[in-house]
């Protein structure tokens, strides 16, 4: 269960048995998804970011993905705050 992950300069890594859950939905990515990953800095623990991953492909008949539904929230959440 081997994924692969591309690198900013094209390269590709292989991430060897890395299984990862949508930080939306919560359910296991499976090999062969596709997904979106969002790099988070928190500067108050430590300057390393740390990833979430997001299912990238609808479901059934849904209309937005788990990124797209993420990123509406965070839209909402913004608009919430202004």
């Amino acid at each position: 269960m081997a994924s692969t992950v591309p690198l900013t300069q094209g390269n590709e890594v292989l991430a060897a048995l890395a299984s990862y859950r949508c930080a939306y939905c919560q359910s296991a990515i499976a090999p062969g998804e596709r997904w979106v990953r969002e790099r988070i800095f928190d500067a108050r623990t430590t300057d390393d970011a740390h990833y979430r991953r997001y299912h990238a492909d609808l479901f059934g008949e849904e209309v937005l993905s788990c990124w797209e539904k993420h990123q509406v929230a965070q839209q909402k959440a913004a608009e919430c705050a202004a």
